[in-house]
């Protein structure tokens, strides 16, 4: 056993110095400074974005309504954080929400598929657009986006 120790005591002492936790050593400018630097980008957001897009269209068909309302409110929420972490993309977003999401939650709650449909084309035309002021105009959203890959989806 003593043996045991000893090689532990002498692995332990060759191991590196881990580095300052800057969360807790750092002033606060290091602090900010950091928490800039980790900030959700865009492209990270979008991501998430496109998976609530495509889950929103096809909770809606399957009359999943309040999934559907759910995805929808998440995308919203994902956009008031893109503001907050990407200024820059402020009045794209701002706009995007205007056009394209204030009309979809209102359209869900109808439980109506026609009335969903033709917010939903909005909120694409909305999410193209915003894309487009951004010059990422390439990326251009599908009519009928893939299946969702939720598993609250069938």
């Amino acid at each position: 056993m003593k043996k045991y120790l000893i090689i532990m005591m002498f692995l332990l002492s060759q191991a590196p110095a881990v580095a300052a936790d800057w969360r807790v050593t750092g002033n606060s400018q290091k602090k900010i400074d950091n928490l800039v630097k980790i900030m959700p980008s865009a492209s990270g957001s979008m991501l998430q974005m496109g998976e609530r897009y495509r889950n929103v269209f096809w909770a809606a068909l399957q009359e999943n309504w309040l999934f559907a309302e759910y995805q929808a409110k998440k995308m919203q929420e994902q956009v008031n954080v893109l503001m907050v972490s990407n200024p820059e993309l402020k009045p794209a977003s701002e706009q995007f929400l205007q056009k394209g999401m204030n009309q979809l939650i209102p359209a869900i709650q109808s439980k109506n598929w026609t009335e969903f449909k033709n917010a939903f084309m909005q909120m694409r035309q909305a999410c193209n657009e915003c894309h487009e002021q951004n010059k990422l105009g390439f990326i251009t959203l599908r009519e009928k986006p893939a299946k969702g890959i939720s598993p609250v989806l069938h």
